[in-house]
């Protein structure tokens, strides 16, 4: 989640046990924090606990002309998170990707989002993690541009949207 004014804000969690009542997990600038504006866009079950995807960076994953990264949180139990140090190789690559869904499947952990180029049409991106912490980005395949917002277990192995 995104705390904070668009464009310039810090990534946030919030944790409850029944889904009424929610507390926010105290910020920590190292892990949420850092220049212009982490947003987390989903979290799932998976590698040491929860694994939470989206991007670092730019003034919001929705422009494309900003300089975004993909970002990686993980946590054991909901509370202390830890942000998956950045590989440019993986998390960046020349574009603005953004990872918009994470699931538990495929080796360990599947996520795919966008990945934006102002003067090109936008990749797909899709990576990989055995364990939540190293992730490898799948080669991209020209045939394939646009964006997949959602990704889940289910009929033949993973679905994606």
């Amino acid at each position: 989640m995104l705390d904070g004014p668009w464009g310039d804000g810090d990534a946030a969690v919030w944790t409850s046990v029944d889904g009424f009542t929610w507390s926010r997990v105290p910020h920590d600038e190292s892990v949420f924090g850092g220049v212009d504006s982490q947003v987390i866009l989903d979290v799932t079950v998976g590698g040491p606990g929860l694994v939470a995807g989206g991007n670092d960076g730019g003034r919001g994953w929705w422009d494309n002309n900003a300089e975004n990264n993909a970002a990686v949180w993980t946590s054991v139990d909901g509370v202390n998170w830890s942000r998956v140090p950045h590989d440019e190789s993986v998390f960046s690559s020349g574009g603005n990707p953004v990872m918009l869904s994470v699931t538990a499947g495929g080796p360990g952990l599947v996520a795919v989002g966008a990945d934006f180029h102002p003067s090109e049409l936008a990749e797909t991106p899709v990576w990989t993690s055995p364990d939540g912490v190293t992730w490898t980005r799948v080669p991209d395949d020209a045939t394939v541009r646009g964006s997949m917002t959602s990704v889940t277990t289910g009929g033949p192995g993973l679905v994606a949207l």
